[in-house]
């Protein structure tokens, strides 16, 4: 166990480390005002950034499976919404209201819940997995973690309108059975989870952390249900500045529920 003091997971300041490139890991925190960092989307899915064309262009090869699949789970999303508005009922003026959550409005607000919450999810992965005694356990082994989006939900904060419902780690062998994956999503899974690791190793990385997110919306009907999953690298020095506990599950729960001002 690390005896230096932990930092403040929740803080401002330490997103902006999180906030990276996806090839070169520089972050936001890392600008200074002789070289300024800027990350840009990859304008295919919205999600990878980097800080310079160099860089996504190098990136492209481990990135192209990620960004591929979200490009199929938008379009999905947007059929889904083709047959919900097919189906409605018109308001009075005779024309279609949409309804007041559309199916992909899932993906934006969970990319705002990536972003704001990545440092505890990072945290939280890396006790899951038990790096400080088991070093290599991140190779075979994510971490699982269940989220619902609360009905009603009117809060401006995007990040908050979803609730973390439990977190484990989780034997990747075991995913078909515990999320219901056929061979071809397993396979995506594990061929994604690989290149990763490997570009992440080369660039002189200890490990990468890998946590799926299995989130359902009760509020659409029918209820959607999608998987995505985070990666974060990490080097030998990342244990000195995170609170390693044996109640770790809870306190990712606890701390992201405060992060949404709903602590008691």
């Amino acid at each position: 166990m690390s005896t230096s003091t932990p930092k403040d997971f929740e803080s401002r300041g330490l997103r902006k480390e999180f906030e990276q490139c996806h090839n070169c890991h520089i972050a936001k925190s890392d600008a200074t005002k002789s070289r300024p960092v800027k990350l840009r989307e990859c304008t295919g899915c919205h999600t990878a950034t980097y800080c310079s064309r160099k860089c996504q262009r190098a990136h492209w090869k481990a990135h192209k499976p990620r960004c591929e699949l979200h490009q199929k789970m938008v379009q999905t999303l947007e059929s889904r919404e083709e047959r919900l508005r097919q189906r409605a009922l018109p308001g009075p003026d005779g024309t279609y209201v949409p309804p007041r959550l559309q199916p992909r409005d899932i993906l934006d607000e969970m990319t705002s819940w990536k972003k704001h919450f990545r440092p505890i999810l990072f945290q939280a992965g890396f006790n899951a997995l038990n790096i400080v005694n088991d070093p290599q356990k991140w190779i075979s082994h994510v971490m699982l973690v269940t989220i619902s989006r609360i009905d009603q939900a009117e809060d401006p904060r995007p990040w908050t309108r979803y609730r973390v419902n439990s977190a484990e780690c989780v034997f990747i062998g075991d995913l078909p059975r515990r999320m219901g994956m056929g061979p071809p999503e397993m396979r995506s899974v594990v061929e994604q989870k690989c290149t990763m690791d490997e570009q992440n190793l080369r660039q002189g990385f200890k490990g990468t952390i890998a946590a799926i997110l299995n989130i359902t919306c009760p509020a659409v009907d029918p209820m959607i249900e999608l998987n995505n999953v985070v990666y974060t690298a990490y080097d030998s020095s990342v244990a000195k500045g995170l609170k390693i506990t044996d109640n770790w599950a809870q306190d990712f729960i606890d701390a992201v529920e405060r992060m949404c001002e709903r602590s008691q």
